[in-house]
């Protein structure tokens, strides 16, 4: 019995130590107690809050990607749709887990960026690693057969509702030496196995390990923006979009 558990034990550290590659599948998990907490309001309608709960609830079938090498990953989101699935509802899922926003994290530059669509243009919203000011704690559980250790971070989201500052919070495993995690949160020194980001959690289903050194394709098409300068161009799209209104 100990012999196995020995040759078990170094057939999955020789995997993890000659790995040239990994691929990961991270299954999503929408906080679904804070629907308790959407009550409908007069300027917003009740099919709108119906749509948004039913999106909650889809987002648990949802999944993600994380595709990386040693210093470059690129993570992005299903775009499969089961046929009895609402359209409605589903691009709300997609809204609310960013599905549709693929980040390309480059760990020799300490670039990350996000590719999305705005305004009849594809921009590349350009963030740096370093942005997020991790604080690494000695808290530890285990997320399948690895050892993870707990780090917090807070960051800042604005939007016509106002500024609201936000709580991520990462496990990561230092013997998976990979320093990349969903989204934008990479960094840490080891892959991030979980990270519950505001209402959703990301949790890896599935890791692969190749002994090849993939390449990461680029995005390869889209204006390059930083994320004030992309909240500018939205303040002044919503701007003119208000005017024109006002017109009728």
């Amino acid at each position: 019995m100990k012999n196995s558990f020995i040759a078990i034990f170094f057939c999955v550290f020789a995997s993890i130590s000659f790995a040239q590659s990994i691929y990961v599948d991270y299954k999503l998990i929408a906080n679904t107690k804070s629907l308790n907490q959407i009550e409908p309001k007069e300027e917003i309608p009740n099919e709108a809050i119906k749509v948004f709960k039913e999106a909650f609830v889809l987002i648990n079938s949802m999944k993600m990607h994380l595709e990386a090498n040693k210093t470059e990953a690129l993570f992005w989101g299903d775009n499969l749709m089961n046929s009895d699935v609402d359209p409605m509802v589903y691009n709300m899922a997609k809204i609310m887990v960013g599905n549709d926003k693929p980040y390309r994290t480059d760990l020799k530059t300490g670039v990350i960026y996000k590719r999305t669509e705005a305004f009849g243009k594809i921009f590349l919203i350009k963030d740096s690693i370093n942005s997020k000011d991790w604080k690494l704690t000695k808290e530890q559980k285990k997320i399948g057969n690895y050892t993870c250790f707990k780090a917090t971070a807070n960051y800042w989201v604005i939007n016509s509702a106002g500024k609201f500052k936000k709580e991520v919070i990462a496990w990561y495993s230092p013997s998976i030496s990979y320093n990349f995690g969903p989204k934008n949160f990479s960094g840490l020194p080891g892959l991030i196995l979980e990270l519950t980001d505001d209402k959703i959690v990301y949790v890896m289903d599935k890791i692969t390990f190749n002994p090849e050194n993939i390449k990461i394709d680029g995005f390869k098409k889209g204006t390059i923006v930083s994320n004030e300068e992309f909240e500018n161009l939205a303040q002044k799209a919503m701007e003119m979009r208000n005017n024109d209104r006002k017109k009728f």
